[in-house]
């Protein structure tokens, strides 16, 4: 009972003392409290023009970022239309059927819709990658690569985006694209237009590229390209336009 009196005492002799001071003293006393809200208040505006700046901050670099997107959409638009689809674009059976190039398809295709352009492919080289999925058993790596390229054709004529010609009723026996593909070139070649050959077969290359030049006397009217050249090109034209690929699943008889 004696400490609470005690505390109690003490407590008096406190808010006695506060205030006299407070009595005595009472203008600086209020001049201390006045700037004390003025310093809340003048930060509580501060933070709020930071809020207001980072956030006009962040929407211009969205801003920058999608511009930047944008021009980078349409420069990969451009190099696909002007190197990749000018007046004829083959691509070698052994693109098509390579597993591992599901983002250069999918990045052909998108490019194919928005340019409105379709893709020619070759009917002996059609009949050469079907003959493949014949002869050879279900499940073996060159039979499920015939298949991966088949659902690929198919998806792309689905789209109004391939055409096969010429075609017939059943595939050829011995079908051997290669001589055929060479002579395509050239002949469109010859008539001026300029084509672009995709093929991962070296030798195919080699004599597409020096018969193009004989036909053109060294001109640079041709695109000769190894399919691991556009992968880079095929990725970042993806990402650009917000394309999502997946490697490619082959599931069942196609």
């Amino acid at each position: 009972m004696g400490q609470i009196i005690l505390i109690i005492i003490v407590v008096w002799i406190l808010l006695g003392g506060l205030l006299d001071f407070v009595a005595l003293y009472w203008p600086w006393v209020i001049g201390v409290i006045g700037v004390i809200v003025l310093f809340n208040i003048y930060d509580a505006i501060e933070k709020r023009k930071r809020e207001a700046q980072n956030k006009l901050d962040r929407e211009h670099a969205d801003q920058l970022r999608e511009v930047e997107r944008q021009s980078g959409s349409f420069e990969m638009e451009r190099i696909f239309n002007e190197e990749l689809f000018p007046s004829l674009c083959i691509i070698d059976s052994n693109i098509w059927m390579t597993e591992e190039y599901e983002v250069f398809f999918a990045a052909l295709m998108a490019a194919l819709k928005r340019s409105s352009k379709a893709l020619f492919l070759y009917g002996p080289q059609f009949d050469e990658i079907c003959n493949i999925k014949k002869c050879t058993a279900y499940g073996e790596p060159r039979n499920r690569r015939a298949r991966c390229a088949i659902s690929r054709i198919e998806a792309l004529q689905n789209n109004g985006l391939l055409t096969i010609k010429p075609i017939g009723i059943e595939s050829k026996e011995g079908a051997y694209a290669d001589p055929l593909i060479i002579m395509l070139l050239r002949t469109n070649s010859r008539l001026g237009n300029p084509v672009t050959f995709i093929s991962n077969d070296k030798e195919l290359r080699i004599r597409a590229r020096q018969i193009l030049q004989d036909e053109q006397h060294g001109s640079a009217n041709y695109r000769i390209y190894e399919g691991d050249d556009l992968i880079r090109l095929c990725t970042n034209y993806c990402s650009h336009r917000g394309i999502l690929w997946t490697q490619s699943k082959i599931s069942g008889p196609v």
